[in-house]
């Protein structure tokens, strides 16, 4: 029921009926993750082979449809868009709300639900301290966290997939 709650934000709120074709055909996706990389700041989320010819994508389709033009925009003056501040500011918190929903959805459907501090300190890219707990594999995305109560006793991070 939730999922199919996010399946129609994502479509009626997010994309405002336009097709994932319009957009590029974000229905194939398949992205590539480098698994094994541990390189600092790499994420398959600013991978450019993931997301260069697909970055402005929406944004285009948004400004070629007449419609989500007129609702983002309020005209051009020269090469500058005049954007329409509150309707855009409205597009970013429903925006926000789907995320909130697929984080739920997560934390629901992926196991044994997360512990907060566990979801609080997910990283989606690597950092000089940590590698990241968001990878991509066999078209899912995976959450790996690496929180862990007993790590003062231990010394050493509990990996937890889901």
């Amino acid at each position: 029921m939730l999922l199919k709650e996010a399946e129609s934000q994502l479509h009626e709120k997010v994309m405002m009926g336009i097709s994932a074709s319009a957009c590029g055909g974000w229905k194939d996706f398949d992205a590539e993750d480098d698994l094994g990389n541990t390189k600092d700041d790499y994420s398959f989320i600013k991978s450019s082979k993931n997301f260069s010819k697909r970055q402005k994508a929406l944004l285009k389709a948004f400004m070629g449809n007449g419609y989500t033009k007129s609702i983002f925009s309020r005209g051009r003056n020269g090469k500058t868009t005049l954007w329409n501040k509150s309707n855009c500011m409205e597009w970013l918190k429903r925006t926000r709300a789907l995320l909130e929903m697929l984080v739920i959805l997560c934390h629901l459907l992926g196991g044994q639900p997360a512990r907060a501090s566990e979801m609080a300190t997910l990283r989606w890219r690597n950092s000089v301290h940590e590698q990241r707990g968001m990878y991509w594999a066999n078209g899912s995305a995976m959450l790996l966290g690496i929180y862990s109560k007993t790590r003062s006793m231990t010394g050493r991070n509990c990996l937890i997939p889901r």
